[in-house]
């Protein structure tokens, strides 16, 4: 064997092994993630460009490898190394909910609608695989916000408790000061 190919196996497999770590496609089977990688083209995205539009039917499967994404109008979520964008529409077969955007320069991967499509229909159980991994990456993040949300709960009712509590030490210190008066 070649340098040249025992070095592109190397980068193959490293490539592979960066793209288990998208929740999508973690607990995959190398066959599935080197079909994946072998049909998805490269995509450099400017900063400010527009990697799937809200409301998009199909925008297709996209891979974040390099840079990041803005999810909405906010830029309260970011996509980092290494995301998956586009999966929650293609694998529900509903439009794209947010604006996905690139706040800098980045390097994706994508798999067209149409390739990804096909492949769902010839090999159901990859389409089951990824709804399922799916599912888990979002009752993980449901997990995680709701958690946040008890916190911002206790934090607001330990800041009403406070704040009643001035309230009285001021309504205090008017009587004080009316009766001064």
């Amino acid at each position: 064997m070649s340098e040249r190919t025992a070095g592109g196996r190397s980068q193959e497999q490293a490539l592979i092994g960066r793209l288990q770590q998208a929740p999508v496609f973690q607990h995959l089977a190398g066959r599935y993630l080197q079909v994946l990688r072998r049909i998805a083209r490269p995509r450099t995205l400017a900063s400010g460009a527009t990697v799937i539009e809200a409301g998009d039917a199909g925008p297709g499967l996209f891979i974040l490898l390099k840079g990041t994404w803005a999810v909405g109008d906010s830029s309260d979520h970011v996509l980092e190394p290494i995301s998956t964008a586009g999966e929650i529409a293609e694998l529900t077969e509903a439009p794209q909910a947010l604006r996905i955007g690139a706040v800098e320069d980045s390097f994706a991967l994508h798999i067209p609608h149409d390739v990804l499509s096909a492949l769902f229909s010839r090999d159901a159980d990859l389409h089951q695989r990824l709804c399922r991994n799916a599912i888990m990456d979002l009752s993980q993040r449901l997990v995680a916000s709701n958690s946040r949300l008890d916190r911002l709960g206790e934090e607001r009712a330990t800041l009403e408790t406070d704040l009643a509590a001035i309230e009285m030490e001021l309504n205090d210190a008017r009587m004080l000061q009316s009766m001064r008066v």
